[in-house]
């Protein structure tokens, strides 16, 4: 663990105390079990995982630590893979998407959305796919609200 544990000071180093809290924690034991002890038990207001699996979104999805995680707890999740830029290690999150599926939990993600857009001077994308016809009153209708005439 002395290895872990200074590897996270490593990374740790260019943010000074007063400019963020960090607690770096290195765990003995398997991976998986400990990443979902503390984030089904950690109290925390959000979790970001990393894969670095290749494949699409639903080999993500379907990897058994990250199914496990998403529907055993109730904090956004932040998934986030290597990027177009192999050598890098950042993104310069220029564009957002974001779905909205017409509940209210789905607009949890706006204030998160909202602080990345204003660090990164990025556009965002809304996105809103009704079901039915995908007129506009189905849209509304299927967000919860009365379409104006």
């Amino acid at each position: 663990m002395g290895a872990a544990q200074q590897a996270l000071q490593d990374v740790c180093a260019p943010w000074p105390p007063e400019l963020l809290t960090i607690r770096p924690q290195a765990l003995g034991g398997a991976r998986d079990t400990q990443l979902q002890r503390l984030a089904t038990g950690g109290g925390y207001d959000l979790i970001c995982l990393s894969m670095h699996l290749p494949g699409t979104l639903e080999h993500l999805l379907t990897n058994s630590l990250v199914h496990r995680i998403v529907y055993a707890t109730t904090p956004p999740l932040l998934l986030y893979r290597q990027g177009a830029r192999p050598l890098s290690r950042s993104t310069d999150f220029k564009r957002i998407l974001v779905s909205l599926d017409g509940c209210a939990i789905a607009e949890q993600a706006l204030p998160y959305v909202h602080a990345w857009a204003s660090q990164y001077q990025s556009v965002v994308t809304l996105l809103s796919v009704p079901a039915g016809d995908g007129d506009a009153g189905s849209a509304l209708a299927w967000a919860g609200q009365a379409p104006t005439t």
